[in-house]
């Protein structure tokens, strides 16, 4: 590559700066060379003034890929003093199709299939150790993705840790959804208003709520639903229905059933 041409000014305006590599016989530039702009202790800064369609538009644009990589690490900072908004939001957005964030390879080609989101840690501004949002990928990037908050190693494909149990692992036929808390209560809770149901339903292909547990707050009472059926509800005054118990003596020990009104255990 030819010598590279320094230039020093407080100020340059240009329409436009083109930058590239060598050039071959015919005055155009070479693929595999690189066309680079080094700036020591400075800045590169977009001041965009209101164009055709109204709003503020900075673009940098490769017709490939466009790679933006550091030593350290590459921060996006939205919302710096300038002109419009100063709000922190950084926007993806395709041209067709799905919206990606998505992992990639490291400069040394390795591909890493794991994605972290972050915030900020209470010294130097550097990212935390522990990530908001951690989406664990299998080690060839193909299959299932688990997903953690506030842990990168999530122990189900959904994970919510408050703080981690030390030695604990959830049930392989249970550990789509995982909730987990130490030194504390850990729970779900399911918020309606005054006039719907909190539901958690089961389904299956002929079915999509064969059974369930729902509760009722116009009526305050919980309901429980299997067989496609009601067959227990826990009311309010604390009464308790059961509509749909036999009324002769069913096959199997420890089974209820209804006597003519008497309530009778086989």
């Amino acid at each position: 590559m030819s010598n590279p041409t320094v230039i020093t000014a407080d100020i340059i305006e240009a329409k436009q700066i083109k930058i590239t590599g060598d050039l071959d016989s015919n005055n155009k530039p070479i693929v595999s060379s690189e066309g680079v702009i080094n700036i020591f202790d400075g800045e590169l800064k977009f001041w965009p003034t209101l164009d055709s369609d109204t709003d503020y538009d900075a673009d940098m644009y490769a017709q490939g890929n466009m790679y933006l990589g550091a030593s350290a690490r590459v921060h996006l900072r939205p919302g710096l003093p300038g002109p419009g908004p100063e709000e922190g939001r950084v926007t993806v957005g395709a041209k067709s199709g799905v919206n990606y964030i998505q992992s990639g390879k490291d400069f040394s080609s390795t591909v890493t299939n794991d994605l972290a989101i972050g915030g900020p840690s209470s010294t130097n501004g550097m990212p935390s150790i522990t990530p908001w949002l951690y989406f664990q990928a299998p080690s060839n990037g193909v299959g299932q993705v688990d997903v953690g908050i506030n842990t990168r190693n999530p122990k189900g494909h959904f994970h919510i840790q408050t703080s981690e149990v030390s030695g604990s692992s959830a049930n392989s036929g249970a550990k789509n959804f995982v909730i987990e808390e130490d030194g504390a209560h850990a729970g779900m809770t399911i918020i309606t208003d005054n006039s719907h149901y909190g539901e958690v339903n089961f389904a299956d292909p002929q079915d999509n709520n064969v059974g369930g547990i729902w509760y009722s707050h116009s009526q305050d009472s919980l309901h429980i639903r299997a067989g496609n059926g009601i067959q227990l509800t826990v009311h309010g005054d604390g009464t308790i229905s059961m509509p749909n118990l036999p009324t002769s003596a069913p096959s199997g020990a420890g089974k209820i059933w209804n006597d003519n009104g008497v309530l009778k255990i086989v």
